[in-house]
């Protein structure tokens, strides 16, 4: 059919998240996460990814994309 398929692992998550910042006393929060990974190759996957962390009196965000290789 010409038709080309592609997988996806898409994933969600919660925890804990600890902030120890030299500034302030040591915080711990909420934290959510999420994203993808797509298989590049048969050897290789590209991730991207955000956490999301909820603290007393602030909201943190990260965000990661990456390069894996699968053995």
């Amino acid at each position: 059919t010409g038709v080309q398929r592609i997988s996806v692992a898409p994933y969600l998550g919660a925890g804990v998240s600890i902030n120890t910042d030299d500034d302030t006393d040591d915080d711990v929060g909420f934290l959510l996460t999420g994203g993808v990974d797509v298989p590049v190759s048969r050897k290789v996957t590209a991730t991207g990814g955000v956490n999301i962390g909820f603290s007393d009196d602030n909201t943190d965000v990260g965000l990661l994309l990456g390069v894996g290789y699968n053995f």
